[in-house]
């Protein structure tokens, strides 16, 4: 919702410097098309929006792999402990 407060600063913006320019009786000199600048501020919102599901999906797939991992650390067996049968190979021969 943060492209929507950016949009609605700029409308608030620009009604406030209209109304300036009509009480200093300068609104025939100066007309201002806002199209552009809330166009800009629109595609900012979408990209932004865009960026934040992107995010999301990335937060979801790394708790999946975290998940798979964990599973797989856990799968390993214990070793049996030192000096019992099958515990120690003699290298020494």
């Amino acid at each position: 919702m943060a492209g929507f407060a950016q949009v609605s600063t700029v409308v608030a913006v620009t009604e406030a410097f209209i109304r300036f320019l009509r009480m200093e009786g300068h609104e025939e000199t100066f007309f201002m098309n806002i199209t552009p600048i809330a166009a800009a501020a629109s595609a900012n919102s979408a990209e932004l929006t865009r960026n934040m599901v992107g995010l999301s999906v990335l937060k979801k797939a790394i708790d999946i792999e975290a998940a798979g991992a964990l599973a797989l650390v856990q799968a390993i067996p214990t070793p049996p402990p030192a000096g019992t049968a099958g515990g120690v190979v003699d290298t020494w021969a």
